[in-house]
């Protein structure tokens, strides 16, 4: 059962245009796939299954845990399926990314206002890099350009959506974001892409020993399952982050417990375990809609 993603009225307000979005654009693609046969279904077919193995791979970008959180899946859009049709291979590429959402969030609406919202920044994507191309700009520097207008418009739309809340969290500001850690991400993301595509016009040919090899498929699956495999190995560290805080725990309570330190050991323990931005302590369980909405309002976007 998929739960809702803020049952506020001002929450499914701003998420509604997303929502509407979001199926129009993999409406358009599904249409436009059937009234015409790709170049490539394999490469289509690839980019959708890419986007969603990229899906693991959540990165902070804040000063604190928590939100806000990007992906990295637009890089694969350095690889389109279609030739000079802009908006079917958005469509191809949301739809990978609906698929992937649906499945980490199990939130349908919140799945389907993401993949709105960063279709939208995808399309950005798209159009600047075509844009740098055009006027002759160094490769690298298109998608650098490119990856910085995304990743932009995608943190403006989730602080928007912080902002816009029953609720609203008056600690999230644009200074939560870390420079250096998103300037990383563009970076990285970036030069992802430059290399997908030097891959594929330049060293593949040569390694081939021929100029029209086209291996795109398989550059685009390998930069992906790097991506994985880069996700795997940030979940096992976390993991052994929180065992440690655990040990660590189990080590210091029966002391602080004496002492009459229980409560501020406690809160500072379970802050360090879940990464969270803040922790209370109470005396039962919270209700089912407090629950429900601090989730979904400290949950971070993913922008694959």
């Amino acid at each position: 059962m998929f739960r809702l993603m803020d049952t506020t009225r001002r929450g499914n307000l701003f998420a509604a245009p997303f929502v509407v979005l979001a199926l129009a654009v993999i409406g358009y693609g599904v249409y436009r796939l059937i009234g015409s046969v790709p170049e490539s279904w394999t490469l289509v077919l690839t980019v959708i299954a890419s986007v969603i193995i990229c899906g693991p791979l959540q990165l902070h970008v804040g000063r604190s845990p928590g939100f806000p959180l990007v992906g990295v899946a637009i890089a694969m859009l350095a690889m389109p399926p279609m030739e000079e049709l802009t908006l079917l291979n958005v469509s191809i590429w949301a739809t990978g990314l609906l698929i992937s959402q649906t499945f980490m969030r199990r939130n349908l609406v919140h799945a389907l206002y993401l993949t709105g919202l960063s279709s939208v920044a995808a399309l950005a994507f798209v159009l600047v890099q075509a844009a740098l191309i055009d006027l002759g700009v160094w490769l690298p520097l298109d998608f650098l350009a490119a990856t910085a207008v995304y990743y932009a418009l995608f943190l403006l739309g989730e602080f928007a959506r912080q902002w816009s809340g029953a609720d609203p969290d008056r600690s999230v500001r644009l200074s939560t974001i870390d420079p250096l850690r998103l300037g990383l991400v563009v970076l990285v993301v970036a030069a992802t892409a430059t290399a997908m595509a030097y891959f594929d016009s330049e060293v593949i040919p040569w390694l081939e020993q021929d100029p029209t090899a086209d291996l795109t498929p398989l550059i685009v699956l390998l930069a992906a399952s790097l991506f994985y495999m880069f996700a795997q190995r940030t979940r096992f560290a976390g993991i052994e982050r929180r065992l440690s805080a655990l040990v660590e725990a189990a080590v210091e309570l029966p002391r602080v417990t004496a002492e009459g330190g229980l409560a501020p050991a406690l809160l500072s323990r379970v802050q360090t375990i879940v990464q969270a931005k803040q922790v209370e302590l109470r005396d039962g369980a919270p209700s089912a809609m407090r629950s429900a909405h601090r989730c979904s309002s400290s949950s971070g976007g993913s922008s694959m």
